[in-house]
């Protein structure tokens, strides 16, 4: 798979860290500009985005996940494994952690080894790289 230059920045992000430039209430950074190549950015720093593909990263089980309808159109996410979060498909950032092999799990993430659903193929963005 051929690595767009804005994923290895995006997977790196420290999210979640409050913004020490915008000081409010909505200052948690959790977007990421795709045209610049930038971020963590909060709410506050959006404003000189406005035009631009941005993407917002989301907490799901204590990681950091994106909204697959919004990946999709970035990347291809062929063999990912999806998770149902409030309703809305999302992908990991990363591998998560596995304490134990999942019941009647037979696939395991090609990378990382943690057990995903037949016929996918990773458990996480950054496992698929």
């Amino acid at each position: 798979m051929a690595v767009p230059g804005w994923l290895e920045a995006f997977l790196a992000g420290n999210y979640f860290a409050h913004c020490r430039s915008h000081v409010s209430s909505k200052n948690e950074r959790n977007h990421f500009c795709v045209d610049c190549c930038e971020g963590p950015l909060c709410h506050s720093g959006l404003r000189d985005h406005l035009s631009h593909t941005t993407l917002q990263v989301r907490r799901a089980s204590h990681m950091d996940a994106v909204r697959i309808n919004d990946l999709h159109k970035l990347l291809d996410t062929t063999g990912i494994q999806p998770y149902t979060i409030n309703g809305a498909k999302i992908a990991f950032l990363l591998s998560r952690p596995q304490s134990r092999l999942a019941k009647g799990s037979l696939r395991c993430c090609e990378t990382c080894g943690r057990s995903i659903s037949d016929p996918l193929r990773f458990c996480s963005i950054s496992c698929k790289l």
